[in-house]
């Protein structure tokens, strides 16, 4: 790659400087497209819009049938924290969730229904942030 750093470790500072930015660009752009949050986040933002962090519940188009889903959800991790085989069924519950929404979000932005995939987004968010509290109560099991 021409923009790698450890490429011009003989070159001049401009091009090192050079590099090194353009590495870093680079980069974080890889990161942003890897992850299908960050990438819907970003074709949002270049949408002139997006989810501020500071958004309320109400403000991001989520039903309460859903809010109430996913803290059902929550209250049955907790309780079941000691059976890897009930963690299992809800982890794998969840991908199935997550990648139908993915798939919904996809549809949303190829149909350039920027509403809907900003809904869609916000609640994947719940998704993953299931996904990653299931992992670590699986962690246990290992």
């Amino acid at each position: 790659m021409l923009s790698h750093p450890d490429k011009h470790v003989m070159a001049s500072d401009r091009e090192r400087q050079y590099s090194e930015n353009n590495s870093f660009v680079i980069n974080r752009g890889y990161k942003t497209l890897r992850d299908p949050y960050e990438r819907g986040l970003y074709l949002l933002k270049l949408s002139k819009t997006g989810i501020p962090e500071n958004e309320s519940i109400g403000e991001t188009g989520i039903d309460s049938q859903f809010l109430t889903n996913i803290m059902k959800l929550n209250e049955d991790i907790e309780e079941n924290y000691e059976s890897k085989e009930k963690l299992l069924s809800i982890f794998n519950d969840n991908k199935h969730k997550m990648n139908e929404t993915l798939d919904e979000i996809s549809d949303a932005f190829n149909s350039r229904d920027i509403i809907r995939a900003k809904e869609l987004l916000s609640k994947f968010k719940f998704f993953i942030t299931l996904d990653t509290n299931l992992k670590h109560k699986l962690e246990v099991f290992q």
